[in-house]
């Protein structure tokens, strides 16, 4: 015979720890409970008003009772306005807003009368200095020496229009001040008068017990409005780089959680997926065109990364956009995240690494000679793609972004441009005619690039050029290796670089060479 059904109960339970995904949050709650014999409905308050119904599970530890049924019930709460409460209460928080409203009005009519005076007083400044210019000009029409006695007189009319021109600017800008304040207080009583409501929500379990005993009950569900992305800190000191990983938390599910741990994760559930529409496919025959149309495209380099350190290669390389195994990451410490949808760090991981610091310019890209540092992810996992804060002897410097990083993996940073070095580029194109018999066009590039050093002390340097790369017959790209500095060749990218020695005050000048050729049956676009 089953056992009635008891009172409701509630139970005191605490968000234990939260699994974030990319764009929602799976929270654990648990809590201990006495039961006595027979069925009781325990009663969860505080849960997400917004959690996912048919994904919460129950469960109970540490006893011999067992969960028959789970259900969520939600109810909106009115909160009464303060007009709404009734006579014979104490003044309200909202009757002395509005004692401050209105003594706030009367204070700006007052401030209003003073600042109409004084742009009555400035329209009759500027009248009298119109007569006065007027009376001058007649006068020195007459030819009447006019220096000694009107050098006082304009004198004092002009500081008696700066006076009031300043007197002016401070009664315009207390007024726009008692009006800002106005604002805020009328949004205060506006916030006051009107009635607001909130929905709330808790989650009821049904258990049987045989006995009565104490255990352990945990509730799991998925809710929205929680997402988490990557957050990196880079501090660079004279050959070392400090990198810490951050999860920057966003969550409004309507429930705080509080001293709990939390889990990031890069997994992305199903949302289910349909089939494409099917289309005819027609095919049709069209004549060849007998002009090669060609463009200059950029194209990106793009390889696995910049090599790892010896005696350390990563046998997998865990994906994140591309199907791979998806991440599980721990916080380091318990965290707080309350429900307010304001951005809260949580410490991932730390490393510190060996770096290679040195100058770099690319100045097809930038007029600045750059400080880059090479250094490894010493870290147990990967890096994850997100933006990272540069902090340097001076503090913040700057924000960049680094892409998925391998551990064990070398990645660069830049960390800003130098001050004392100044970098100019002029490219010049000479165009020549295609010679007799002969089906080629060239142009002629020439590219000039001069630095100088304004400190007293030298920098190394590297400077890094391109050359273009063709990947059709009917184009060619030739080195001019007598108008290229040190006669230095491209790689297989196209890229060159240089090595630069700049001394105290010095300059120093590169330059590169190379000739454009294609043939008449081909056009650019």
């Amino acid at each position: 015979m089953a056992a009635e059904l008891t009172a409701l109960t509630p139970v005191d339970t605490e968000v234990r720890e939260v699994t974030l995904l990319e764009d929602r949050a799976h929270v654990i709650r648990a809590g201990s409970i006495e039961l006595a014999a027979g069925r009781t409905t325990l009663v969860l308050e505080g849960v997400s008003p917004v959690l996912s119904d048919k994904t919460v599970a129950a469960r109970l530890s540490g006893g011999t009772a067992r969960v028959i049924d789970t259900r969520v019930k939600r109810r909106r709460v009115v909160q009464l306005s303060a007009a709404d409460v009734g006579e014979g209460v104490e003044p309200t928080a909202l009757e002395t807003l509005q004692l401050q409203l209105d003594n706030l009005d009367d204070e700006i009519a007052g401030e209003t009368v003073i600042l109409d005076r004084m742009e009555a007083r400035a329209a009759g400044l500027d009248r009298i200095a119109t007569l006065t210019y007027t009376e001058l000009a007649q006068d020195a029409a007459w030819g009447t020496d006019v220096a000694a006695e009107w050098t006082d007189r304009l004198a004092e009319l002009s500081q008696r229009e700066r006076d009031l021109a300043a007197e002016l600017t401070r009664q315009t800008e207390k007024l726009a001040k008692l009006e800002r304040t106005r604002g805020r207080l009328r949004n205060r009583i506006a916030a006051q008068n009107s009635a607001t409501s909130t929905e709330v929500a808790v989650v009821e379990v049904v258990v049987d017990a045989e006995e009565a005993n104490t255990c352990t009950l945990e509730v799991d569900y998925l809710v929205p409005n929680a997402c988490w992305r990557p957050y990196h800190t880079a501090r660079l000191d004279t050959d070392s780089v400090g990198f810490d990983t951050d999860a920057c938390v966003w969550q409004n599910t309507g429930e705080d959680w509080n001293d709990c741990q939390l889990v990031l994760s890069t997994e992305r559930p199903s949302l289910g997926t349909e089939p494409p529409q099917l289309d005819s496919d027609v095919l049709r025959v069209t004549k060849k065109s007998e002009t090669v149309v060609v463009s200059a495209r950029e194209r990106e380099i793009t390889t696995t990364g910049l090599g790892a350190d010896e005696g350390r290669v990563s046998s997998e390389l865990p994906g994140i956009d591309d199907g791979g195994a998806p991440l599980s990451l721990r916080a380091q410490h318990r965290a707080s995240v309350p429900s307010d949808g304001r951005p809260y760090r949580v410490r991932l991981a730390s490393f510190d690494s060996p770096a290679e610091v040195e100058l770099v310019a690319y100045p097809e890209l930038s007029p600045c000679v750059l400080t880059k540092s090479t250094q490894t992810n010493h870290g147990e996992g990967p890096i994850l793609a997100g933006p990272v804060d540069l902090i340097r002897e001076s503090g913040f410097v700057g924000r960049t972004s680094v892409l998925f990083i391998a551990a064990g993996e070398k990645f660069e940073l830049g960390w800003g441009p130098i001050a004392d070095l100044r970098l100019s580029r002029t490219a010049d194109v000479h165009a020549e005619k295609s010679r007799l018999l002969s089906s080629w066009v060239s142009r002629r590039h020439r590219v000039r690039v001069r630095l100088s050093n304004l400190a007293p002390r030298g920098y190394s340097l590297s400077v890094h050029e391109r050359v273009p790369v063709s990947e059709i017959d009917q184009v060619k790209i030739e080195l001019e290796v007598e108008h290229t500095t040190d006669q230095k060749t491209p790689d297989e990218n196209g890229f060159i670089e240089w090595k630069v020695e700049l001394k105290p005050r010095g300059h120093a000048e590169v330059e590169l060479g190379y000739i454009f050729k294609k043939r008449d049956d081909v056009a650019e676009i």
